[in-house]
């Protein structure tokens, strides 16, 4: 509600100031809220990492998932609470896990996970949803997209992994492993 009330707000003083027009306010709401929800969940996702003393890990997995996950598509919560809901569990899950996963483990877990994930990415990739429909054209160009996403952070990956940078390939590795769990589940 608060939300909608400050995005209203820019709307309405932007729409006086002239910045925009009458008829496309629905749109810029869109927009504004959109782009504040995204802010929120950053903003949260790197005040836990901070928090929790591991920011160039939030930040990595944050920069790994967005990227790969809207070209990959997948899974979107019915509300603005649940979306935020698990974007808290699976920040609190990819650090908690890499917190506790020791090196000699962490990469074994990379190459299990990243591998299978690699392979339904390729194979899914793009998943649209009801928020998100997509025409052959866009089908065409999403899975290009997604493809050399998924491929470069696999490639990341691994040379995090094989340079003993072990923890940050975990955390690339989850993030494709976590994109892939949300094509699975929007495929359902």
């Amino acid at each position: 509600m608060l939300l909608n009330n400050f995005s209203n707000w820019i709307i309405k003083a932007s729409s006086k100031g002239g910045l925009i027009a009458e008829k496309d306010e629905e749109i810029y709401l869109f927009g504004i809220e959109t782009a504040l929800l995204k802010l929120i969940h950053f903003s949260t996702m790197l005040i836990i990492g901070l928090c929790a003393g591991k920011l160039l890990e939030t930040f990595v997995f944050i920069v790994s998932y967005s990227t790969l996950r809207v070209y990959a598509g997948g899974y979107h919560a019915k509300t603005r609470l649940r979306c935020y809901g698990i974007s808290w569990l699976l920040i609190l899950f990819v650090l908690l896990f890499t917190e506790f996963c020791p090196n000699q483990i962490a990469f074994v877990v990379s190459i299990l996970v990243s591998l299978p994930s690699y392979f339904i990415i390729f194979l899914l990739a793009p998943v649209d949803n009801i928020n998100k429909p997509l025409d052959d054209t866009e089908i065409h160009h999403y899975k290009i997209k997604a493809r050399i996403v998924l491929s470069v952070e696999l490639i990341i990956s691994m040379i995090f992994l094989f340079t003993y940078l072990i923890q940050i390939s975990l955390i690339v590795s989850l993030s494709i492993f976590s994109v892939a769990i949300m094509l699975v589940v929007g495929k359902t």
